[in-house]
This record gives structure tokens, sequence and C-alpha cells, in this order.
């Protein structure tokens, strides 16, 4: 069986995988029609010490809400599972924007969640338990070697808006 293909700029391994990969590894369990919400908690973000590029200090928004969605994710490195549509509510104006030039995308492998807001944005790698989740955010670019942003986050299940 061919090895995952990893994609340095997103930081996980899951992100896209040869036709072979695919067929064992499928979309996550829909357990009902409707998306699950969660309400963040993000931060404080830790700025690395040995900045050497003002990028390295950039943190990018992030929902207050993040809605896992049951619709399978559109991009290029989404192009097929396991990776699912992931969107976000947020009172920060800049959010809006940031989210759509960043489509999210999910993803579940046991009890650890990966969400991705956009190939060049942020994911989160959290631990659900039953009504909640807590991780970190970390930024991800690509460029290779030096540190950038990263934030505990933590969850609660939430109504999703508007339903």
């Amino acid at each position: 069986m061919a090895p995952p293909i990893t994609i340095a700029a997103l930081g996980i391994s899951v992100a896209c995988y040869t036709q072979a990969r695919r067929s064992t590894f499928p979309l996550p369990a829909i357990t009902s029609a409707a998306p699950v919400c969660y309400h963040l908690h993000v931060g404080p973000w830790l700025i690395p010490t040995d900045i050497q590029s003002p990028e390295q200090r950039f943190v990018p928004p992030t929902p207050d809400v993040l809605i896992l969605d049951t619709a399978a994710a559109h991009g290029l490195v989404s192009a097929g599972p396991p990776f699912r549509a992931a969107h976000g509510v947020a009172h920060d104006p800049a959010w809006a924007p940031y989210e759509l030039s960043h489509p999210g995308m999910w993803a579940r492998r046991a009890d650890t969640l990966h969400v991705v807001i956009g190939e060049l944005g942020w994911q989160l790698i959290a631990r659900e338990h039953s009504d909640s989740l807590s991780g970190r955010a970390d930024v991800v670019t690509d460029m290779s070697g030096p540190q950038f942003p990263t934030a505990p986050v933590t969850g609660i299940r939430a109504p999703c808006p508007g339903r």
C-alpha cells in the first residue's frame, strides 16, 4: 500500500492520500444530518522568542463558534476523503473575509479532531470528549524551519447558529 503524501504546509500527514490509501481511511462517521458545533476559547497565543521575520508574529482570526459540517470539503488539498467542510462564526470583523479566502476542512481519527482553516492558515488538533474538546491551534505556513504562534484551545459543544 502506498504511504500517505505529506503536505508540509499543513503540518499533518492525513491531508492528502493516494487513491489506494483513501479506501482504507473513510469519511468521518456522521451520526446525524446536522453539523456539530463548538463554542471555542483560543489563546493566549504564544509568539516564538526567536522571531526572524514579521510573518512569524501573525496571529490569524479564529471563530467564536466552530461548525463541523457534514458536507464534503472542497479545495485543492481537500479534493477527497477524509475531509469534511469546516466553517466558523465570529464577532471579530476580521473573521468573515479571512474565512472566505481560507476555506476550512476537518477530519476525525479515533478521538483526535484535525481542523485546518486555509492551506496557509491555522490548524486545530484536539481531543474530543463527550461534549467538549481540548487541544492546540498552530499557525501553518509553507516555510519550514522557523517557529510560528501556537495557542491552547478549549471548546464546549453548542447549538449551531441559525438552527
